[in-house]
């Protein structure tokens, strides 16, 4: 006949908690939530105006690509804002497609 230790109900409900709180870790080594995209997504607009407010500052790069028959034109514009100075820079550039018409 074969015996096999038999754990209390004790023992197990230990040894799972202890699993449990190892995997879950402590409050401590969580990241606390995004300003932003933690919000309810309604929200996340004024969440993002709010964030750039009280960082002061701001910067932004957005490119373009238009496609026709004759290549890719591409229109860069970026900047940056200084919310605190009352204080902008921005610039816009444009790379035209060769062959691209006068009228286009």
């Amino acid at each position: 006949m074969i015996t096999r230790p038999r754990l209390s109900l004790a023992a197990v409900a230990v040894a799972t908690s202890v699993f449990l709180t190892a995997c879950s870790g402590g409050s401590e080594e969580q990241d606390p939530a995004h300003p932003v995209f933690d919000a309810a997504l309604q929200q996340q607009p004024r969440q993002a105006l709010l964030a750039t407010q009280g960082a002061g500052t701001a910067s932004f790069r957005q490119t373009l690509t238009f496609t026709s028959e004759h290549g890719d034109s591409v229109q860069t514009s970026e900047g940056r804002l200084d919310f605190d100075g009352s204080r902008a820079a921005g610039s816009q550039a444009w790379k035209v497609a060769d062959g691209l018409p006068d009228e286009a």
